[in-house]
Formats: structure tokens, C-alpha cells, sequence
């Protein structure tokens, strides 16, 4: 039986932890800012709760495919309606403002949903980060929007 604990130990030193299971990618900061993600600004205007791999209430563990590509998440509700972040240019930002992996220019078609507005928006990805996804803002008609991000992240 300790040959047994032996090999085991020496295959763990020898195989990659990749090939056991993948790890979650990083959080990653999210904020607005004022501009374009072509002129961004330095300064985050609003900011968002981080990017997280899975909500830390519930927890989690890789399953299935090794070839899955991991998803970032989070919710925030700001104060200041969607019409302002419409009206002037704004982009979201994901990751450090010095060096962003990701960002989308709020802008596009809103559609009304009672008292209350929609709107879709695409995050490109800025480089070879590998970070890219959505993000969906909903105006509650006053001066709150809440703003859902999703995020395919490679996984590390």
C-alpha cells in the first residue's frame, strides 16, 4: 500500500494540474466610464462589483469539459438612469482601467418594458485577453440602473 502513495505522489508531481481539472478565471474590477472604448477615460465614472466566477454564497467546482470556457458575472445597481448613460457617451470596462481586457460602448436600440427601459450591449475583447460577452442594463424609469455582465473568461 505506500508504493501505491508513492506513485500517486510522484504522478502529481509530474502531471500538469491542468489535466486534474481547470481553475476559474480571475476576477476581474468592471466600471463606467465617460468616452468611448476607443478614447477611454481613466477615471471610472461608476463603479461595478467585480466579475466573478460563480457567486461566492454558493460556491462551486470545474465540471464537465476541460474545453469549457469559463463565464464572469455580476450585478450592480446604479444610481443614475439609463437615458444618462445613453445620452453621452459612456463604455463599461472590464478589468484594471490601466490595462482593460475588455470593453463595450453603451449604446444601441432600447426597448420600453412598462416603466421601465432595456438595453443589450456587446464587451469586445482588447487584445488576446480572451475576455468578450454581455452586458444587459435595465433603467427602472427613475434614476436607478442595473447593470448584469456576463463574460466568457479563459479558463486558467
Amino acid at each position: 500500500m505506500p508504493a501505491l502513495s508513492i506513485t500517486r505522489w510522484l504522478a502529481a508531481l509530474l502531471v500538469p494540474a491542468a489535466s486534474f481539472a481547470q481553475d476559474s478565471p480571475g476576477n476581474q474590477a468592471a466600471n463606467i466610464v465617460t468616452g468611448s472604448c476607443s478614447a477611454l477615460g481613466t477615471t471610472a465614472a461608476f463603479a461595478l462589483k467585480d466579475v466573478t466566477p460563480n457567486d461566492p454564497r454558493v460556491g462551486g467546482s470545474f465540471s464537465g469539459q476541460k474545453t469549457a470556457i469559463g463565464v464572469l458575472t455580476s450585478e450592480t445597481d446604479v444610481r443614475v438612469s439609463l437615458s444618462t448613460l445613453v445620452g453621452s457617451p459612456h463604455a463599461i470596462v472590464i478589468g484594471d482601467l490601466a490595462n482593460p481586457v475588455a470593453c463595450g460602448d453603451i449604446g444601441g436600440f432600447t426597448r420600453g418594458i412598462v416603466n421601465n427601459d432595456e438595453i443589450e450591449i456587446g464587451i469586445a475583447e482588447i487584445g488576446d485577453s480572451g475576455h468578450f460577452g454581455v452586458a444587459r442594463l435595465e433603467g427602472d424609469g427613475r434614476n436607478e440602473t442595473e447593470i448584469d455582465l456576463y463574460i466568457a473568461a479563459p479558463l486558467r
